[in-house]
């Protein structure tokens, strides 16, 4: 393989993975991915990518909901550092916090996201 087909290679696995990513974060709003859906706009658009990367749209989908996963972890973790960095909590804080989200009820996670607290207000 020449040097140029190299780095055609690479350059072509870098836009897809950018443009991939950048549809995981425009996703990453929407609680789930859904397979076999109603033919919406998300439904097309997994199908589409599944298409031009040769996948099954439920690998897409797990891809999707995986990233969408390690996004959110990595924004607390980030933010947990933040705190910590800002001395809002200490560093046995943040870790009883990490260790709580670790632990935590996996039915919490069927209530979905907090409300935003200026929003709780206003109910």
């Amino acid at each position: 393989m020449t040097k140029y087909m190299k780095f055609g290679l690479i350059a072509i696995v870098a836009l897809t993975a950018l443009s991939v990513g950048i549809t995981a974060i425009a996703f990453a709003e929407s609680p789930e991915v859904e397979v076999g859906g109603d033919g919406g706009p998300r439904q097309i658009f997994l199908s589409k990518v599944a298409d031009i990367l040769g996948l099954e749209e439920e690998q897409v989908a797990d891809a999707f909901v995986q990233a969408q996963q390690e996004m959110r972890e990595e924004a607390q973790e980030q933010r947990l550092q933040r705190a910590v960095d800002e001395g809002r909590i200490t560093e046995a804080e943040a870790e009883q916090i990490r260790e709580w989200l670790q632990n935590r009820p996996e039915a919490l996670q069927q209530l979905g996201p907090p409300a935003h607290p200026h929003l709780r207000n206003a109910r």
